[in-house]
Formats: structure tokens, sequence, C-alpha cells
């Protein structure tokens, strides 16, 4: 996994030059976590923010389905409104999941 790393400030990956996380890298952090798979969605979510923040992004719920939503266990509904396709992460900030509920008056892209 360690190849398929971020390249920032650009959030690409360094070894395939795709939007990082690669397909790759999910692969390879779904099995650094695979005791704790929460704890790797709550990691995403920091990244995420970090990524929202190089990339000049005021929103970083912007790039929720790339760092955090594919992480989620599958048919999870969010613990807030109970619709599909996000989750409010233990430990993230509410600001991070797009959940219209947690923030309201923003616009949210459920997947289910």
């Amino acid at each position: 996994m360690t190849a398929h790393r971020a390249d920032r400030p650009l959030w690409t990956c360094a070894l395939d030059r795709d939007e990082w996380p690669c397909r790759p890298a999910r692969a390879g952090l779904v099995e650094a976590y695979r005791l704790d798979r929460p704890l790797l969605s709550t990691h995403l979510a920091v990244l995420m923010s970090q990524a929202a923040g190089d990339l000049g992004l005021a929103d970083p719920t912007r790039l929720y389905r790339r760092f955090v939503a594919w992480s989620l266990e599958r048919h999870r509904a969010c613990r807030v409104c109970g619709r599909a396709g996000h989750d409010a992460v233990p430990g993230a900030p509410p600001r991070l999941v797009p959940c219209d509920t947690l923030n309201p008056g923003t616009r949210t892209e459920h997947a289910g």
C-alpha cells in the first residue's frame, strides 16, 4: 500500500497519478484497518479535511464520496438522519459529513 500514497498538495496517487485514494490504496487501507472499520472512516474524514485545505475547497464535504463514503459499511444508514450514503463518523466534526440534518442549508447527495 505504501506505493499508493497521497501526493500532496494535489491528493493524487504517487504511483498511478489517479485521485487518491485510488483503488489499490483503498484496498490497502481496508486491509490495514480490517479490525476497525469505523476507525478507517474517521481517519479518512480527517484526511478529507486536510485535502480540502490543500485543494482550497471551502466545503470539505465535496470530497466525502471520494474519501469517506466508500469506507462505510454497506447499507449503513446515517446515525443522525437515517438516510443511506453517508454517516456521522464518530470522532469526526459534523461539518465534515454531508448530512442535511447536521448541516442545514447544505445540499446532500445521497447514494441510497
